[in-house]
Order: structure tokens, then C-alpha cells, then sequence
């Protein structure tokens, strides 16, 4: 807790227009933190990513990406969490991506769900950045969702 504290401090020295330690916190924890923390499952899916092979299957299945963002974007979202539906880009809310997960038996037989919900934060829009750390609070844009799904 005292290194949660002290890090919300040097947060808001660092963010000095953010209004609150947690907004500040928040800020430090997305443009920092989670790089650092994350650094390495983040290499490891962009080097995956950067193979020719991958990148092939990807653009050969563009179109089928393209129809699983906007079909899943069509199931209503339960609970429908409207900072996300106002987010500026259609973006998939988290029950619309654990749909697709459960529809494609993804979790936990290909991915974790704690590794989904750790995907989704990191490369997810946030729309509530007082609840940073929830997952509904984050949207996936296409380009975004296009590597998860």
C-alpha cells in the first residue's frame, strides 16, 4: 500500500494536469508501468505478430476478422457499460469479447482468461480511467481487437 502511495504522488508530479493521485496514477500506470510490467508477453506477441507467417494468415483472413469484429459488436453488450459504447471508434466491450471467446472455446483451451482480460486491458481503449483496473472499463477497436481475435 505505502508503494501504491508513494507511486500516486510521484504520478502526479510526473502528470501535473491530471486532478487526482488516482487519475495521475492511472496515467504513469498506462504510459509506463504496464509497458515495463508487461514488456515481455508485449515482445512476444509482436515478434509472433512480425513473422511473415502470421502476418499472412492475418491478411488472408482480414475479411473474416473484419466479420467476427462487426458480428460481435452487434450482440448487445450485458451489461452494456455506456462510457464504452461513447468511446469515439466502435469498440467491442469485454462480455462481447468473452462471447467470442466462449463461442470459439478459446478459454482456457488455447488462452487463459486471466491472459484474455491482461490482452484486453493492454491494448484496449480506456473509458473510465477511475476504474483503470476494471475490465469493463476498456473498448477494443478493430484494429486493436484484430489480433486477439
Amino acid at each position: 500500500a505505502q508503494m501504491i502511495s508513494a507511486l500516486s504522488m510521484v504520478a502526479l508530479r510526473h502528470f501535473p494536469a491530471e486532478r487526482t493521485q488516482a487519475s495521475a496514477f492511472h496515467c504513469l500506470l498506462s504510459s509506463h508501468l504496464l509497458l515495463w510490467l508487461l514488456h515481455h508477453d508485449f515482445e512476444l506477441a509482436s515478434a509472433a505478430l512480425r513473422q511473415p507467417g502470421l502476418a499472412a494468415i492475418l491478411d488472408r483472413n482480414r475479411s473474416f476478422v473484419d466479420r467476427c469484429f462487426e458480428l460481435y459488436l452487434s450482440c448487445p453488450a450485458q451489461p452494456m457499460i455506456p462510457a464504452v459504447a461513447a468511446l469515439p471508434h466502435p469498440s467491442l466491450q469485454w462480455p462481447q469479447l468473452v462471447a467470442f471467446a466462449q463461442d470459439f472455446d478459446l478459454c482456457p483451451h488455447i488462452v487463459s482468461w486471466t491472459a484474455l482480460a491482461r490482452m484486453a486491458c493492454f491494448v484496449g481503449d480506456c473509458a473510465l480511467p477511475q476504474r483503470w483496473q476494471a475490465l469493463d472499463a476498456h473498448g477494443l477497436t478493430r484494429g486493436c481487437a484484430a489480433p486477439i481475435l
